[in-house]
């Protein structure tokens, strides 16, 4: 109960691509890369790095319980399911 959903997509998506000047990231609008996460906001979900399909596995999160969890990615035109 800290952010608001919305908060959250604009602190994890638009904040970061303004700061970083990435024009076609952060958005859904026409012509923009579609790099989205869907989220279920019915599950928790707790942060676990060994999880991670990064290599990069550091995090401050790490144990957190989120009220939120991931479902699907979709990146590059890619879709990756987090089953």
């Amino acid at each position: 109960k800290v952010l608001t959903l919305a908060e959250l997509v604009r602190k994890m998506s638009i904040i970061p691509a303004e700061i970083l000047g990435l024009k076609d990231k952060g958005s859904l609008r026409p012509g923009a890369d579609a790099d989205i996460v869907i989220l279920d906001t019915t599950t928790e979900f707790t942060v676990d790095p060994a999880g991670f399909a990064s290599k990069g596995k550091n995090t401050p999160f790490e144990g957190w319980v989120l009220r939120a969890a991931p479902v699907v990615t979709l990146a590059e035109g890619r879709i990756y399911r987090w089953d």
